[in-house]
Formats: structure tokens, C-alpha cells, sequence
């Protein structure tokens, strides 16, 4: 996501607690102050299945984490989709 602009703290602290919950992915700030989820695995690791676990895992902890994120530190500008 993109630099924070608003509630910085409580966002971070909120990052944080889901930072210590994630498996095998951690959320990280990046040099222009972007929110990453990012992973790194030994090239010996990395198969078809490895990699399926991967991107399933990434699916599963945006969709957890990045509409609160963005409520949080970009509100003003983001606004939830209501599901159908």
C-alpha cells in the first residue's frame, strides 16, 4: 500500500500485531515508506506446489489485512467496497 498519511501510529501498531501472526510472509516498509508484503525463500525451494502456497498465502493476507490498512493510514482517500 501505498506511504501512510493518516493515524501513522495506529496503523503501524496494527501492522505490527499481523506482522507477528503472518507464516512464511512479513509486511515491511519500504524505502519510499510503502507498506510490502514480501517473502523470501532459498532457490532450492522453490517448486510448483512452494510457490502455489506462496501466492495463496499472499491472496489470504491482503484480503485480511490491506482494507483495514488503508482505512487506517489512507482514509480520507479510500473508501471499502460494500459487498454485494
Amino acid at each position: 500500500m501505498p506511504a501512510p498519511e493518516e493515524n501513522r501510529e495506529e496503523l503501524y501498531r496494527y501492522l505490527m500485531v499481523k506482522n507477528h501472526e503472518l507464516r512464511e510472509l512479513h509486511l515491511a516498509i519500504g524505502p519510499e515508506a510503502g507498506i510490502y508484503l514480501v517473502t523470501q525463500i532459498p532457490i532450492q525451494e522453490l517448486t510448483v506446489e512452494r510457490l502455489d502456497e506462496l501466492v495463496g498465502a499472499t491472496v489470504t493476507y491482503v484480503d485480511e489485512i490491506f482494507p483495514t490498512a488503508m482505512t487506517m493510514g489512507l482514509g480520507s482517500v479510500y473508501r471499502r467496497r460494500k459487498s454485494r
